[in-house]
């Protein structure tokens, strides 16, 4: 209806547009699978991480007892607002992509 500037939310012909100009050169398909690999990347390291805690968590008393309250901890800190200190600590490139993916998903496999 034009109330709305495009700049803030596109035509429909406009998106569809930009949809077949990135999928006609392969740009599109490069796109979703760096994305991809970020995300399988991320889930592997914390399904694996988090599988390894559980049995060694299920398994020792005393490391369960010492884990409980730095897992708790972390926990509760929302991935998110740990973005800023991660592209310092690990750079703009994809090790913090991998690191929210990873934090995002750890407490869901533990």
């Amino acid at each position: 209806s034009g109330r709305i500037p495009q700049i803030l939310l596109p035509t429909p012909e406009a998106v569809l547009a930009a949809f077949w100009s990135l999928a006609s050169d392969g740009s599109l398909a490069h796109h979703i699978w760096a994305s991809a690999r970020r995300t399988l990347t991320g889930f592997a390291l914390s399904a694996s991480l988090g599988i390894g805690l559980g049995l060694l968590f299920a398994g020792h008393g005393a490391a369960r007892r010492t884990g409980h309250l730095l897992m708790e901890a972390i926990r509760v800190t929302p991935p998110l607002s740990l973005v800023p200190l991660l592209i310092l600590w690990l750079g703009i490139d994809e090790a913090p992509k991998v690191a929210i993916v990873f934090l995002s998903s750890f407490f869901r496999s533990t």
